[in-house]
Formats: C-alpha cells, structure tokens, sequence
C-alpha cells in the first residue's frame, strides 16, 4: 500500500543533512580529483599526458553530474514538501557491498541503515517513509 504524507520538520531536517552532506562529498571528490589530474602527468610513464588529463576530466565530469543530479532530486524533495509511505511485508533482504543493506517490498529494493537491517526479518510488516524524487530514507518502523 502507498500513500503520501506531508514533510514532518524532522523529515525535512533528515533531508536538508542528506543535502548537506552531498555538498561537502561534492568538494571532497572536486579537491581529490584536482589533485590527482594535477598528478597524473607524473603517474604513468610513456603514456601521454593529454590521454590521462583527458580522462579524468571526462571522470571528474561525470561523478560531478551524477553528484548534482541526486542534490537536485533531494532539493526538489524538500520544495514539494511530500514523503511517500508504502507499507507491506518484507520480501526479502538483500546485502549489497560492504555499506549496502537493503530489503525488497512489492519487489523494490529499498536502501535501508545497517542498525534497521539488522533488527529487521523477512515477513515483517513495515512503515517505510522515503522521500519520492531522491528516495532518501525517512523512516522505518515495525507495525503490528
């Protein structure tokens, strides 16, 4: 079953972290990536160095996209001021790589924290609030 709800002012404050936290990622990656095309004529001999710049130009360019979309998608969230609650049975659950924990409801897989994860059973009924556009997790809870 889903519904939508309005934002709570803890919903929005989970989402106006999540953007803030995109932010710093946003310069960490940008400094990380200056450096290593700073470097990266110095890293691999007896290949030319316009072929390495140019890639990590087109690698920088694509993480900052990819980056900028998902902060579009949690701001937008936070205008439309909407969550989304679907509740239903756990279907299954699923590890992903190391910090990936993830549980499937009407066979969609929903990113979830570790700590939920491991609290959480196949069959269990949830109440699972994410944000539409960004489906950055708001809420999780067993219902009886």
């Amino acid at each position: 079953m889903e519904k939508q709800e309005k934002l709570s002012p803890e919903d929005i404050e989970i989402l106006k972290q999540a953007v803030s936290a995109t932010q710093t990622l946003i310069v960490l990656v940008g400094v990380g990536l200056s450096l290593m095309l700073l470097l990266s004529p110095y890293m691999v001999e007896g290949v030319n160095s316009y072929i390495i710049i140019g890639g990590v130009i087109v690698l920088v360019g694509g993480i900052f996209f990819l980056i900028r979309m998902l902060l579009g998608k949690m701001q937008s969230d936070v205008k439309n001021g909407l969550k989304l609650i679907i509740e239903g049975k756990i279907e299954e659950k699923l590890l992903g790589n190391s910090a990936s924990y993830i549980i499937v409801l009407y066979g969609e897989r929903h990113l979830v924290k570790k700590e939920d994860y491991a609290i959480l059973a196949i069959n269990d009924q949830i109440r699972l609030e994410i944000a539409p556009l960004s489906r950055t997790l708001l809420a999780i809870r067993k219902i009886s």
